[in-house]
């Protein structure tokens, strides 16, 4: 449940002090996550967008002050699942702001030259039979041990020439 405002709190206590050589950063799901309330339309998001941008231009900023990698990736897309929603308005609406936010970290990757592993547009391709055993159920926000080695996968692809050469001492 942690939102990107949380994570840039968080950076003094945890990042910092270890000084990490690279810095993988996804707050998507849990920036636009909504709270619905009595009316059907009505509802409060947990990051607003342009909170969000401000928190991970910031943590980019901090990333690269003390010399670490950075990488965004955004999450696989949630599955059009009506279960864990009172109406499919409901998800709707969550869906266009999950699309919202994907396209906030599209941006601020190609501005700050940031590497992005947009998984929200390329993880259905990646597997067979999506969203199947790759999302649980009933909410479609979580990936399951099935989709964890993709993922990985992928962020290890972008990183593996950074490990070599801090490996070598470069």
């Amino acid at each position: 449940g942690t939102s990107s405002s949380l994570g840039l709190f968080r950076w003094e206590r945890d990042a910092a002090p270890i000084a990490p050589h690279c810095v993988v950063i996804n707050y998507v799901l849990n920036d636009s996550h909504i709270r619905h309330y009595e009316c059907r339309s009505s509802y409060v998001v947990q990051c607003s967008a342009d909170r969000m941008d401000l928190n991970l231009r910031t943590l980019v900023t901090l990333s690269r002050q003390i010399g670490a990698q950075l990488v965004f990736w955004t999450p696989p897309p949630v599955p059009y699942w009506t279960d864990n929603y009172r109406s499919p308005t409901h998800l709707d609406i969550q869906l266009r702001l999950l699309e919202e936010y994907v396209g906030i970290i599209q941006r601020m990757a190609a501005e700050l030259s940031v590497p992005l592993l947009d998984f929200w547009h390329t993880f259905a391709g990646l597997v067979d039979e999506y969203p199947g055993i790759y999302m649980t159920r009933p909410d479609g926000y979580h990936s399951t041990g099935a989709s964890q080695p993709i993922i990985a996968h992928g962020i290890a692809e972008v990183i593996k020439p950074w490990v070599a050469r801090w490996a070598a001492g470069s």
